[in-house]
């Protein structure tokens, strides 16, 4: 990954899957499940800049709270408290090692930049009783043809993964990170900088892996 800031650390999330480890690149890393079509999975059409309520039908443990509720956002964003983000996320990732605001807390944001689904068939969610996954395929960055795929997937032990098959930007600042109570420093932080590529997969998450 190009010009990022930030080490990997173990981060213990309370209550929820343990800790931020497994980052796994290649061969090694967590694959796509792709859901996209797959019998059950539910067709988002967020377009640009737009988000969308799903209610998740199972209670998710994260950083000492339980989530009911989430939010996908088309700018690469999962949220478990705010159906309103700024702008939807756009247009730009924001530093988490400096960011307070407190309407940023308790996401999970894979790949939080300035994206689009030009085709109209990028973003799907798949539930069961205890976990989801929020799945982007094949969305552009906006305002040119870089495309990406990658996945957020959690369960009712509070673990979760962050899977890639590979991602591509070139004029956007990326953040792909963790956030809890920002105020009490809660973040993880895997990269923010300006553009992002992963050309073959990569996926970290908590050691309790998800699914």
């Amino acid at each position: 990954v190009n010009n990022g800031t930030g080490g990997i650390v173990g981060v213990v999330i309370p209550n929820g899957g343990g800790t931020v480890v497994n980052v796994a690149t290649g061969s090694a890393a967590l694959p796509l499940q792709n859901i996209a079509n797959t019998p059950g999975a539910t067709h988002l059409y967020l377009g640009d800049d737009s988000g969308q309520n799903v209610p998740l039908g199972f209670s998710f443990p994260y950083w000492g709270q339980n989530f009911n509720n989430s939010w996908m956002y088309s700018n690469g964003i999962v949220s478990f408290v705010n159906g309103s983000l700024p702008g939807a996320g756009c247009c730009s990732g924001l530093d988490l090692s400096t960011l307070r605001d407190s309407q940023y807390n308790y996401m999970i944001a894979p790949m939080w930049t300035d994206l689009i689904d030009i085709n109209n068939n990028a973003t799907w969610v798949l539930k069961n009783s205890n976990s989801a996954i929020f799945g982007w395929y094949n969305t552009h960055e906006y305002y040119n043809n870089n495309l990406s795929s990658f996945e957020v997937d959690i369960n009712s032990s509070g673990a979760f993964n962050i899977r890639y098959g590979s991602a591509y930007v070139t004029n956007h600042i990326v953040t792909s990170g963790i956030t809890g109570d920002l105020s009490q420093g809660q973040y993880f932080q895997y990269y923010y900088g300006n553009g992002f590529n992963i050309p073959s997969p990569v996926s970290y998450g908590t050691s309790g892996g998800a699914g």
